[in-house]
């Protein structure tokens, strides 16, 4: 699905996006299961290109739902980015947060060990 879409992966750096089209930078995913990470990893990436000095829009484009979710670079990104910057970093230095509860769709994840999900 994702090969469909052709898209471009322009690379900055250290981060690869999907496609850049307009105004937007786009995220293309098989499912918007985990719309709160991608959504997180968007907001990173929509960070590092403001710093290059290009202001993008973030969509989010989910293949199976077709569905489309916009997010913006505006100060309530900006904090809640920080804020989960602290917590990485909390946990790089083995302050360790507790496990939340796994979802159903966490089952088939292969990441579900590494995963602390609200």
């Amino acid at each position: 699905m994702h090969e469909e879409q052709k898209p471009k992966e322009f690379v900055f750096e250290k981060i690869k996006v999907d496609d850049i089209k307009g105004e937007f930078l786009i995220e293309y995913k098989k499912t918007s299961s985990n719309i709160e990470g991608t959504r997180m990893q968007v907001i990173y990436y929509l960070e590092c290109l403001h710093k290059k000095g290009m202001p993008l829009k973030g969509k989010i484009i989910d293949l199976t739902y077709n569905k489309e979710y916009i997010i913006e670079w505006n100060e309530d990104a900006k904090r809640e980015l920080e804020q989960l910057k602290k917590e990485i970093m909390r946990t790089l230095q083995g302050i360790i947060p507790d496990r939340k509860r796994l979802r159903k769709e966490c089952k088939g994840c292969s990441f579900k060990d590494y995963c602390w999900i609200k």
